[in-house]
């Protein structure tokens, strides 16, 4: 089960910053793209970052449902926009837990450590896009940066510009050799300016 929790938690962060396009009201709807990004450019503290994953998966007849519940606690991750790139780098834990087909597995934390990332970032509106992963990390000495696919969510700029939040929400389904997999998946991440 606990391979099982990592995975799971692997997976949300591969797959936390897509989302469908699904604009939110907010002042920033109307706002130019260079005039987001020029607000957007510096260096933001990773403040937090929760996500929850339902998924059901079928294969042979014989189903089963997960919930993950996920937290990163420990953070020392730091995001830098450019005018249309990012790094990020830094280290954090991650607590999940985990419930399999309504019996509560427990909690389990797992440290990652040398995390980093970086790609181009565009914004339309209160939509950004990210052409790499926020969050690429090595799990079993499996490098996971070659999973990543561009990645959207909605954002919004509070306290005069220091606080950014990003939040999705999407449904996946996939069907492959006779399994079937449907998740959805809820995340929030906070970052501040330094």
């Amino acid at each position: 089960m606990k391979k099982l929790g990592m995975l799971l938690s692997l997976f949300v962060l591969l797959s936390a910053f897509t989302c469908e396009n699904e604009p939110i009201d907010t002042e920033l709807a109307n706002i130019e793209e260079g005039v987001a990004n020029s607000q957007l450019s510096g260096d933001w503290n990773t403040v937090s970052f929760n996500a929850t994953m339902n998924t059901s998966t079928g294969m042979g007849g014989m189903n089963m449902d997960v919930e993950a519940v996920m937290e990163a606690v420990n953070m020392d991750y730091l995001v830098t926009f450019t005018e249309n790139s990012f790094t990020s780098a830094g280290s954090y834990d991650i607590e999940t837990d985990l419930t399999v087909n309504g019996v509560d597995n427990g909690t389990t934390t797992s440290s990652l450590t040398d995390v980093d990332g970086n790609g181009n970032y565009s914004t339309s509106g209160n939509t950004i896009t990210f052409d790499g992963s926020l969050f690429e990390l090595e799990v079993d000495g499996l490098d996971t940066s070659a999973l990543g696919e561009a990645q959207t969510g909605q954002y919004t700029l509070t306290n005069n510009g220091q606080t950014l939040t990003i939040t999705q929400s999407q449904d996946l389904s996939q069907s492959q050799q006779g399994v079937q997999v449907t998740s959805t998946v809820e995340s929030v991440i906070v970052l501040n300016k330094l």
